[in-house]
């Protein structure tokens, strides 16, 4: 097996020896001297990111509180609603919210959305479903346990929550906040179209507007080392965490009445809230585009989208599969650093995935076949695999680290070999964690936007480049139909994970 994971390793290591190749044959740091701006994004970014994570963690986790330990009227259906935020890319929100920021002045009503403040809003509004996921598994888990020993032992329920319920969610908020501060530290479309200048945009700017892809990949690499030292000691304090927070509850949790019909009502506030923010009025404004532009619509380049997204999505999960069997089979070290090697390009901003890809390709392929539909397919499903196939290996980590020895045990007993144990025992008990894992691999692969930009074929446009095509030049509403069929196949996936981190009552 170990010839796996040096494939794989080859595969994941490409684009950095390729973008640090390029950032080490021009070391002359003076240049920056002239191009402070670009280095001041690096700080701004993460601090950004920071803020964003910080509202999302508090966001998620009170409104996940609420619908699982708490009853208010329409619980169940508000519940259900808090996902649908992940339907809309965050730079959908930032066009959306920019439109009606315009509409709103002449009623007196001023909304600055192209600031930090906006940018803040909306990717906070847009991501605080990945921390309302994780912490709503964890507070059904033990939540209701850990209130009903604060209550045993004479402590009130806001005692309960703090001293108790809290660090037992901890894990799950932080590693939700994470999720959020990845995604927004290396936002690109959203930090466009807010004129925000943030790391991305400057690397796009520097490499493709600029023509100076040695500052490029110079800044990259640097924005790579800072996030790593956010990164590094979550991923520590991680390790040491125990499972059992994960674990099933003994018997399904019940939420509480508490504090009577006003109460209710100001917990159906609290949650709706987010849900009218992130949901409701963005998908209202995009009905409202789709009617008024339904008789304009042109049929075949909707179909041509619609069939570029599901084709790029299938691609990118069959990779993604095949990456991720391949490692977890291989297992071992080499296992381990491939993972490691995945997770590095999933905390890099897309564009510098981009970039490090395309430094490679231009160096392996000639003009003529760099530039062909079939070559910039293959390397753009490959890119948008690497760097989502984190989100598939990590469950099947999971799944064969909880059953492992019990297995391998088994297969010594049969007289199986190791690849035989693989196949005919623990892969049908990793079925279940890579469902879940392909899932987030849809749903991301649906709404990928850097890299299709730089590495897509010229005549390859799906639903979110079309999107993002229609509003880069502000027809927003001309960009509704693309966004309600990507809203619609984003749907299934979303609603299945909900499906399967809720626990039944």
């Amino acid at each position: 097996m170990r010839w796996l994971w040096v494939i794989l390793c080859a595969v994941v290591a490409a684009p950095w020896v390729a973008i640090v190749a390029r950032a080490t044959t021009s070391c002359d740091l003076s240049l920056w001297a002239m191009h402070a701006v670009e280095l001041g994004t690096v700080p701004r970014s993460l601090l950004l990111a920071a803020a964003a994570a910080l509202m999302a963690a508090v966001l998620g986790a009170a409104v996940a509180y609420q619908v699982s330990l708490r009853e208010f009227p329409l619980r169940r259906m508000v519940e259900r609603l808090l996902v649908l935020p992940l339907l809309f890319p965050p730079f959908v929100l930032a066009a959306i919210y920019r439109r009606l920021s315009f509409s709103w002045r002449p009623v007196g009503v001023r909304l600055d959305l192209e600031s930090s403040a906006g940018f803040i809003f909306v990717m906070s509004v847009a991501l605080f479903p990945y921390v309302f996921l994780l912490s709503r598994a964890a507070l059904q888990s033990h939540g209701r346990g850990c209130i009903e020993v604060g209550k045993s032992v004479g402590l009130p329920l806001w005692q309960c929550s703090t001293r108790l319920v809290l660090p037992v969610v901890a894990p799950a908020i932080s590693v939700g906040a994470l999720l959020v501060f990845v995604e927004a530290s290396g936002e690109w479309a959203t930090a466009s179209f807010l004129s925000m200048p943030t790391t991305a945009v400057a690397i796009h700017q520097l490499w493709f507007a600029r023509d100076m892809p040695h500052l490029a990949a110079q800044l990259a690499l640097l924005f790579i080392a800072a996030v790593v030292m956010v990164y590094a000691p979550f991923a520590r304090w991680g390790r040491g965490r125990r499972m059992e927070s994960w674990g099933p509850p003994v018997a399904p949790p019940r939420p509480e009445q508490n504090g009577g019909r006003p109460a209710g009502w100001l917990r159906l506030g609290l949650c709706a809230t987010p849900v009218f923010a992130g949901f409701v009025l963005p998908a209202a404004y995009v009905l409202f585009g789709f009617v008024q532009t339904v008789a304009t619509i042109d049929l075949s380049s909707l179909w041509a989208s619609t069939f570029a997204s599901a084709t790029l999505t299938l691609s990118v999960s069959l990779i993604c599969l095949a990456m991720a069997l391949a490692m977890v089979a291989a297992a071992g070290r080499g296992g381990r650093w491939v993972l490691r090697g995945l997770v590095l390009s999933y905390t890099a901003p897309a564009m510098v995935v981009a970039v490090g890809t395309l430094v490679f390709v231009n160096a392996v392929f000639p003009d003529a076949e760099r530039y062909n539909d079939v070559t910039s397919f293959v390397v753009l499903a490959f890119a948008v695999a690497t760097r989502y196939s984190v989100f598939l290996l990590v469950p099947l980590s999971i799944g064969m680290a909880l059953g492992r020895r019990g297995i391998e045990d088994l297969g010594v007993a049969m007289g199986l070999s190791r690849t035989q144990s693989f196949l005919r025992l623990q892969l049908p008990m990793l079925r279940p964690f890579a469902v879940v894992g392909l899932l987030l691999v849809v749903v991301q692969a649906l709404r990928e936007v850097p890299l299709s930009v730089v590495l897509g074929p010229f005549s390859f446009r799906t639903l979110a480049i079309k999107t993002h095509a229609y509003i880069d030049i502000d027809l927003l509403p001309e960009s509704s139909t693309w966004i309600l069929a990507m809203a619609l196949l984003s749907l299934y996936p979303i609603l299945t994970i909900e499906n399967l981190l809720r626990r039944s009552r």
